[in-house]
């Protein structure tokens, strides 16, 4: 069987000595400035004439009136083999028996000098093989290979085709052909199939029933996002078609490249090595969050259970982990962490391969994978004054898919809007159809503060005198419970005093004090007071006189006390036998107060008010 299929390959190919051509490929980079590198890449029958040692290139403008000629010269290293021979087979190449194909790389830097919309790099090369099926008088006629750039919106590369062209496919199986471009400047790129040309603006000659969308027969469908290729040839058949590659930035065509290729259907009784979808399943495509791992496996299958299979890949997914398995259907892992990303589109380009004899088989897959565009920004109107609940937050939405899910951290609320809320930080989390999420936070701070109240929350005063409640500044507006509106309050009741502060923004405050009056001659307080202990006036003013028994052998010192035991002040004391002291208790509001007198492990009190 391997010979008879052997024996019809050559057969395809026997009738092609005239040429060395089975297509090409033709693309450029920018290097600096004004030049560009323009690269031909040839895909030569080993059963035709050598490969030429150079090619001829036009380089034109239409509009900026320049046309400019190059000779596209051989690059080292040229000449390798693509045949795809199982180990131990040698082809025409090499000087065996089975067919072979090389690949022939060819490049030239030229000088693009002017900022045009339709400069065209064309390459014209004679002939194609008289063995094709497909189209009329194919001795009679060449392959144009053609690029076009604007490079009126600034420098543009469109890099080399990732993957050689197959120019074997088999009868029966469905087959993929990857045509994805290598683009360096994160340009949209569409592929589609063309009609392969013969010349500027002239095109082959399809006989029926083939045409651009059945080149070889059968439906040709490609991904215009991936350049993957899918057919199942009907017939064997010596056929040629071509893909299309443009770019397109901000919407605005900047360039394109172009591959034509010939290929040889015919049959075997090998199956093709295959790839499955993510994870097992059919779909090729991922949604990926940023910042979130992501990690899935891509499975090989192969009907004949024997056959080891090998695998390869490329990508531009950065700092991504790939790795495989080492068995005879391997397994692809691929782990990947999204961030600091410049695009939300990548693709991973997997390849695997049979040891099938005489020729080895080979199939490749393109995945997608998308990253969300989900991002949440918080539109806030913070509240006017201090302490008010007159604030809103409203949690704007962009990209994802809904529907889309909102948790609020500081308050619980899964609403996209807050309202009446307050001063401080707010967070949100949103989750939308992908299970993908975005967070924002923001501090709502009032615009103006609210009024400075100076209210004790509690006070003590004395039978018999009057206390005055100072509540703060007289540059506010103030409210006590007894509708007065001055910023003091005398009272002689006990009880509670409650005042509203208005400032000039309108921003209120509000606070309250509780009063109590009492004998100030009792003794059943917190600090008794002690025998010999005097403090005259008392009720006292800003200024009164203690009466000290005598002299304090091991010194001594005087805290001021307020009923809740709170420090209030201290004075300095001594070893003097001054028996008279006098105290400064102008920094003091009125009320109820404590002296204490500390001398060694002694402790004196002194029970007074201050008016």
């Amino acid at each position: 069987m391997l010979v008879f299929i052997f024996c019809i390959m050559l057969m395809i190919h026997q009738t092609a000595n005239a040429s060395h051509m089975l297509g090409a490929d033709l693309s450029y980079s920018h290097l600096s400035g004004t030049t560009y590198k323009v690269k031909y890449t040839l895909y030569r029958d080993c059963n035709g004439i050598p490969a030429p040692s150079n090619m001829n290139l036009k380089v034109q403008s239409i509009t900026c009136t320049h046309t400019s000629f190059y000779s596209l010269e051989l690059d080292p290293g040229s000449g390798n083999e693509i045949s795809n021979l199982c180990e131990g087979m040698t082809s025409i190449c090499d000087g065996g028996n089975a067919i072979g194909v090389q690949v022939w790389n060819y490049s030239a830097e030229v000088d693009v000098p002017f900022a045009c919309t339709d400069w065209n790099f064309s390459v014209t090369d004679c002939c194609r093989s008289t063995a094709i099926t497909t189209i009329s008088n194919p001795a009679a006629s060449n392959i144009y290979l053609h690029a076009f750039l604007n490079n009126t919106l600034g420098e543009n590369s469109l890099g080399e085709f990732k993957e050689y062209a197959k120019t074997r496919l088999y009868v029966g199986q469905e087959q993929s052909l990857n045509s994805s471009v290598d683009d360096k400047d994160g340009d949209s790129l569409v592929y589609c199939l063309a009609v392969p040309e013969t010349g500027e603006g002239q095109f082959v000659n399809f006989l029926a029933p083939y045409h651009a969308n059945k080149p070889l027969g059968a439906e040709m469908n490609i991904n215009k996002m991936t350049g993957e290729i899918s057919i199942i040839p009907t017939h064997i058949l010596n056929g040629v078609f071509s893909v299309l590659v443009k770019d397109y930035r901000n919407g605005v065509l900047i360039g394109s490249v172009s591959r034509d290729v010939q290929v040889a259907v015919t049959t075997t009784s090998n199956s093709m090595p295959g790839l499955s979808g993510i994870n097992g399943q059919n779909t090729r495509s991922i949604m990926a969050c940023k910042f979130s791992l992501l990690s899935f496996d891509i499975l090989t299958h192969d009907q004949d259970i024997e056959q080891q299979l090998s695998v390869s890949w490329d990508t531009d997914l950065p700092d991504a982990r790939i790795t495989k398995t080492n068995s005879l259907k391997p397994i692809i892992t691929v782990s990947w962490l999204p961030v600091n990303l410049t695009k939300k589109e990548f693709f991973l380009t997997v390849r695997v391969r049979d040891n099938a004899c005489p020729f080895n088989a080979e199939s490749s897959e393109t995945y997608i994978i998308n990253v969300s565009d989900l991002e949440v920004q918080l539109k806030s109107i913070a509240p006017l004054c201090e302490g008010e609940s007159s604030g809103s937050i409203q949690a704007i939405v962009m990209g994802g898919i809904q529907p889309y899910s909102y948790q609020w951290s500081e308050i619980n609320s899964t609403d996209s809007r807050l309202v009446k809320i307050s001063d401080g930080n707010y967070s949100v989390q949103v989750s939308d159809g992908n299970q993908c999420s975005a967070g924002a936070e923001v501090n709502l701070k009032s615009i103006y503060k609210k009024p400075l109240l100076n209210l004790q929350s509690h006070i003590n005063g004395c039978f018999g005198k009057s206390l005055l409640l100072e509540a703060g500044s007289n540059d506010y507006s103030y409210k006590w419970s007894d509708n007065s509106t001055a910023a003091t309050l005398e009272v002689q009741e006990s009880g509670i005093y409650s005042i509203e502060v208005t400032n000039d923004k309108g921003c209120l405050n509000k606070g309250q004090i509780s009063v109590n009056f009492e004998n100030c001659n009792d003794k059943d307080s917190k600090y008794a007071n002690s025998k010999n202990l005097t403090l005259y006036p008392n009720p006292a003013s800003d200024n009164a006189t203690l009466l000290l028994p005598g002299s304090y052998d091991e010194g001594y010192s005087i805290s001021l006390m307020d009923p809740g035991g709170r420090l209030i002040e201290t004075f300095e004391g001594g070893k003097s036998e001054t028996t008279e002291l006098s105290l400064n208790l102008s920094n003091i509001k009125p009320g109820v107060y404590f002296l204490l007198i500390h001398s060694g492990s002694e402790v004196q009190s002194l029970k007074f008010c201050k008016q």
